[in-house]
């Protein structure tokens, strides 16, 4: 269950049923969803706030729209050969991406959609695959090597001049100390 879309709208348009729909205690309204519509909101709620694009891939997808790529597909095999996670910094036209792809484990609830693949439970047959756009991201840390460190870097200045200052006044002050104490020793002899 998740909270009903303010726009009665699934991630991919279609309209949700009042079928799907169930009210809360309070009033609230939450829809049913299947795995796959799950997989979709996930994926438009990541790309609306976190620079993240996601879909679910898998060797032998129910819908093309889920067929992975070139690196998906490498990424699926080694999951299947028992890798945890795969991924990979893109560097392409003006923009840094990091891909990232994290195994979906087939259990036997699966089966009751993606029946007849060759895949079975306890098995990696798709993924959940991740992009993210790092330009926000290095934005940031410009912003830090242009605002930030600079300014730690006055506080230090700041503070080893202040150290220098202490430490002079100091000095100083030991010496006036010490005069004072041989015209002390001075005035003890004449007396």
């Amino acid at each position: 269950l998740i909270p009903a879309p303010s726009d009665g709208r699934f991630a991919d348009g279609s309209i949700i049923g009042a079928d799907r729909l169930l009210l809360g205690e309070s009033g609230e309204a939450w829809v049913r969803l299947s795995a796959e519509e799950m997989s979709r909101e996930i994926h438009r709620d990541l790309g609306e706030d976190l620079h993240f694009t996601g879909r679910s891939v898998a060797f032998e997808p129910r819908n093309p729209k889920n067929a992975p790529d070139e690196w998906e597909l490498a990424a699926l095999t080694s999951l299947r050969a028992g890798a945890e996670e795969a991924h990979i910094v893109v560097e392409g036209d003006a923009r840094k991406s990091i891909r990232y792809l994290r195994p979906i484990v087939t259990e036997e609830a699966c089966l009751n959609c993606h029946n007849g693949t060759t895949w079975g439970i306890g098995e990696v047959g798709c993924a959940i695959s991740l992009e993210m756009d790092m330009e926000p991201f290095i934005g940031a840390a410009k912003i830090h090597r242009a605002v930030v460190f600079p300014a730690y870097l006055l506080l230090w200045i700041a503070g080893m001049l202040g150290v220098g200052v202490w430490g002079f006044s100091l000095r100083r002050r030991r010496r006036e100390r010490a005069q004072g104490r041989q015209g002390l020793e001075k005035s003890n002899i004449r007396l």
